[in-house]
């Protein structure tokens, strides 16, 4: 009894409770190996405005997209635009 009432009071030191999951989930694009985008739940750690800890829902070496750029007349409309590079 006593070490569980420890384990509670360490998970809640931790942001959790005990034996449940740690960490936020999420929902990310995945490119798949045949170019389309999929849709992947994930669990995410330690994040900031930069960067996050994925703490499962994917595996090494996977790209994860992280915006996208419309071309033409949609991104115009959006207020966006398509940078041009002289030839």
């Amino acid at each position: 009894e006593g070490g569980e009432r420890a384990a509670r009071r360490a998970a809640r030191r931790e942001g959790g409770e005990a034996g449940a999951p740690r960490g936020r989930s999420a929902t990310v694009k995945v490119l798949g190996e045949d170019g389309a985008l999929v849709e992947r739940e994930v669990r995410i750690g330690v994040s900031s405005r930069i960067a996050a800890q994925v703490l499962e829902g994917l595996q090494e070496g996977e790209q994860v997209v992280a915006g996208l750029r419309q071309n033409g007349a949609a991104g115009a409309a959006q207020g966006g635009s398509v940078p041009r590079i002289p030839r």
